[in-house]
């Protein structure tokens, strides 16, 4: 019998190749089904719908990229691309998250320095555009922060502000958000240090701590959230690396447990996995340090059960499954490996 679903979004390169995934998998996560889709051009990150089969990708295109939408069934795991919404302009489409509401995506555009929010129609079909902000400024770093660099997007838990990170300005933005309408207000900024690169955040399960990963300078920033106004204030700085490393490594992405009590990110180029604990004033300690067993961990999730740590290693066409502690923070031994063509995203769904 059919317990999880498995999606995946891959770098495919063209829009020949297969790039959206679905398995169906069983209780000891054997393979029983299977669905892959082409037509899109790299489907690297997806979002999924609160209450409906459907999820959405963000499609990476140096000059112009686009949202595609998926419905799939859950007990076969058959999959269909709805639609594909070029947007012309938009480069480097990264990352994607769907509003608590079900009504509206928002959506980081990398090259092009830009965040958006679309609209979604009652079936759960993108609309259009229902607010661009466009950014200014660079960090640093030549060649990589040349520019504004935004590269991930998160809706607070009250819904009504989207917080952003930006690693070509080495800023965290907040920028209120209208339900009803989907439009943005005026941005409030938090500067990072210098050539930090913030990449990815997530908000802990409380809604109290936002913890922000960053590429270049590879530590999480750990926020206090206030009440009311959701202002930052960083209450600790740790490294994603052992105290004795010394090369260059890019971090590449950050998660919290279901529990609020751990805390997962993954090292780049320096190949590997780094765990903490979460005390009660939300900051982090005792890391751990573990294999991946392959290279380029681009993206990690949890099971819904948070047993199952899952890992997509980009560069070694693989994804792993590691048994996690979510009490402990321990990452545990290999269960499965499934090999799959440069795979940037990969989460655990269970079945409806």
């Amino acid at each position: 019998m059919n317990r999880y679903l498995l999606f995946v979004g891959c770098q495919n390169g063209d829009s020949v190749r297969e790039g959206a995934y679905v398995f169906a998998l069983d209780a000891s996560y054997n393979i029983v089904a299977k669905s892959g889709l082409s037509g899109c051009l790299n489907p690297m990150f997806f979002a999924h719908h609160p209450t409906k089969n459907i999820f959405y990708s963000a499609n990476d295109h140096p000059n112009s990229g686009s949202v595609s939408t998926f419905v799939y069934h859950p007990r076969t795991a058959g999959l269909r691309l709805v639609d594909t919404l070029p947007l012309p302009g938009e480069a480097g489409i990264c990352h994607i998250v769907v509003a608590g509401n079900g009504q509206y995506v928002a959506i980081s555009n990398f090259w092009s320095g830009s965040v958006m929010t679309l609209s979604l129609d009652e079936r759960g079909n993108i609309i259009g555009p229902t607010a661009r902000m466009k950014r200014t400024g660079h960090g640093p770093m030549r060649g990589k922060q040349d520019g504004p660099h935004p590269h991930c997007v998160q809706f607070d838990s009250t819904g009504r502000f989207l917080f952003v990170c930006d690693l070509g300005t080495d800023e965290i933005l907040r920028y209120p958000f209208h339900k009803k309408t989907g439009s943005l207000g005026p941005e409030c900024v938090w500067p990072v240090d210098p050539a930090q690169g913030p990449r990815h955040a997530v908000f802990h399960p409380s809604g109290r701590w936002l913890y922000v990963l960053t590429e270049i300078g590879n530590q999480i920033y750990m926020y206090e959230v206030a009440d009311k106004t959701r202002n930052l204030v960083c209450r600790q700085m740790i490294s994603t690396q052992p105290e004795a490393f010394s090369g260059f490594a890019t971090a590449g992405e950050v998660m919290v447990s279901g529990n609020g009590k751990c805390l997962v990110a993954s090292n780049r180029i320096y190949d590997s996995l780094v765990s903490y604990r979460i005390v009660k004033n939300g900051t982090l300690t005792r890391p751990r340090y573990y294999s991946n067993h392959g290279g380029e961990p681009r993206h990690i999730s949890l099971s819904p059960d948070q047993k199952i740590l899952v890992v997509a290693n980009q560069d070694s066409c693989n994804i792993v499954f590691f048994a996690f502690n979510d009490r402990t923070a321990e990452i545990g031994p290999k269960v499965k490996e499934i090999p799959i063509h440069r795979p940037t995203y990969a989460k655990l769904v269970a079945i409806r």
